[in-house]
């Protein structure tokens, strides 16, 4: 198994059986990009100046900063070890689920997006992406119960 360290945890990230539908690195994917700050550009900032996300986690503050990404602005102690629980908690329900999840510059994650100036770290897929032309169903974090209704009603006549 797996585990994200934080200086003074250790939590599991990744179920115990390997997933091909999920990066064994997810856990990683996940808990950078929900600290307060780390938004599209500046996860692709990372991903530049960095090996990977898990590296990028195991890394000094001096080593952010020589990277020109401030740590300090971006999490606290405590933001980071919530943002290690909930992607635990992502990553688990995700391996019970039928989704799969693409992560930029790996197998399976679409050119088209990838081009874009800022591309989306990773999606969650149901299913295969279809050679363009394509359709996707972007969502809200905050969705409301109606959002939810309409989105179900409009992705079942696709």
């Amino acid at each position: 198994m797996d585990s994200i360290n934080t200086s003074t945890e250790t939590i599991a990230n990744v179920p115990t059986e390997p997933d091909a539908r999920i990066p064994a690195d997810a856990g990683y994917w996940l808990a950078l990009s929900r600290l307060p700050g780390v938004g599209r550009a500046t996860f692709l900032r990372i991903l530049q100046a960095f090996k990977s996300p898990k590296d990028a986690w195991e890394r000094s503050d001096t080593e952010w900063n020589e990277a020109e990404v401030s740590r300090g602005r971006l999490e606290t102690h405590t933001e980071r070890g919530e943002a290690l629980v909930w992607a635990r908690g992502q990553v688990d329900q995700l391996s019970k689920s039928r989704w799969s999840m693409v992560i930029y510059g790996g197998s399976g994650y679409p050119a088209s997006l990838a081009s874009l100036r800022y591309p989306p770290p990773y999606l969650f897929l149901l299913g295969e992406i279809p050679d363009p032309p394509a359709l996707a169903i972007v969502g809200s974090r905050k969705v409301t119960e109606y959002g939810a209704r309409v989105t179900r009603e409009l992705a079942e006549d696709l």
